[in-house]
C-alpha cells in the first residue's frame, strides 16, 4: 500500500509505504502459503505519518501486489525467495462489500489542537509537538 499527497500543480508527494508478503501474514514464525480462490485479511502499516493537509488538498491511497524493485520481487511459486527464473502470475482482488468491507484508518487532528508554533509544511513536528503537549513528550506515551 502507498500513501501519496496529490500536488495541486500535477503530480504525487510519495509519504509512505507499507507491505507484507502474504504468507507472513499471521505469523513471521510460522508462514502460510495463499489458497487461490480464499478471501484473506491483510493488515498493513504505514507506520506513524505526520502531514499536514491544507484545505483542497487530497490524499491518495494505491494498493498494489507489488513495489519492485523497492521491495523484493515475490515470484508466486511458494519457494525461497532466492532469484530463479520461473514464477507464476498473481492475481489479486480488494473486497469492498457488507461482507468483506475494506478499509484504511487514518487519524486527523483537529487544527484547534495543533501546536502554535506548527505550519504547512513541517507536519512531522506538529505531530511531535502534539504528542508533547498531550503526554509530555514526543513519542505520545
Amino acid at each position: 500500500m502507498h500513501l501519496s499527497k496529490n500536488r495541486r500543480e500535477g503530480g504525487d508527494i510519495s509519504l509512505v509505504h507499507g507491505v507484507i508478503r502474504a504468507r507472513y501474514r499471521a505469523s513471521f514464525s510460522k508462514p502460510e502459503l495463499v489458497k487461490p480462490g480464499k478471501v484473506l485479511e491483510y493488515h498493513l502499516d504505514l507506520w506513524h505519518t505526520g502531514i499536514t493537509i491544507p484545505a483542497g488538498q487530497k490524499l491518495r491511497v494505491e494498493v498494489a501486489s507489488a513495489a519492485f524493485p523497492m521491495f523484493s520481487r515475490n515470484l508466486n511459486t511458494g519457494g525461497t525467495m532466492r532469484p530463479k527464473r520461473s514464477y507464476k502470475t498473481a492475481k489479486q482482488t480488494i473486497h469492498h462489500s457488507a461482507e468483506y468491507p475494506s478499509q484504511y484508518t487514518i487519524a486527523v487532528i483537529p487544527s484547534a489542537e495543533v501546536h502554535p508554533n506548527s505550519r504547512p509544511g513541517n507536519g512531522i513536528g506538529n505531530i511531535a509537538n502534539f504528542c508533547k503537549a498531550r503526554t509530555g513528550n514526543e513519542s505520545g506515551r
